[in-house]
């Protein structure tokens, strides 16, 4: 995954879905992704039927260390949430200016209940005043 053009692990793909296979998830919550956009969703999650929602590591989740600037990690990091398409339910993506891979889904039910699942990954490399927001 450090190369321009990443690839995955298939050995860990295919535990993964086989994982998914088995044990049929509603919601798969996944954190240090290690992901690019370059990598399709469907290149983990195969034509499992799942909504998948990513947000991968980039400069402005994980902007570079103020007192090193050069510190940038191009890979790591990133979080994914994936829903089952046999949940009946509408998706809204609720944004956030922190510096952190926040994902944050309200899922609106068939019966009108709202649920919220989030996931964060927050580097510990940026120092104090990153901790602070």
């Amino acid at each position: 995954l450090g190369a321009d053009i990443p690839t995955l692990n298939i050995t860990k793909v295919l535990e993964f879905q086989i994982f998914l296979t088995n044990l049929k998830p509603d919601i798969v919550i996944l954190n240090e992704t290690w992901l690019k956009n370059q990598i399709k969703s469907n290149e983990i999650f195969g034509n499992l039927d799942y909504k998948v929602f990513r947000l991968d590591r980039n400069h402005l989740s994980h902007p570079p260390d103020t007192s090193n600037p050069k510190k940038f990690k191009a890979n790591g990091g990133g979080v994914l949430i994936a829903v089952h398409n046999s949940i009946d339910m509408k998706p809204t993506l609720l944004k956030s200016s922190a510096k952190a891979e926040i994902l944050s889904l309200t899922l609106t039910l068939h019966n009108k209940k709202k649920l919220c699942i989030t996931t964060c990954y927050r580097v510990g490399t940026l120092q104090a005043e990153n901790s602070l927001r």
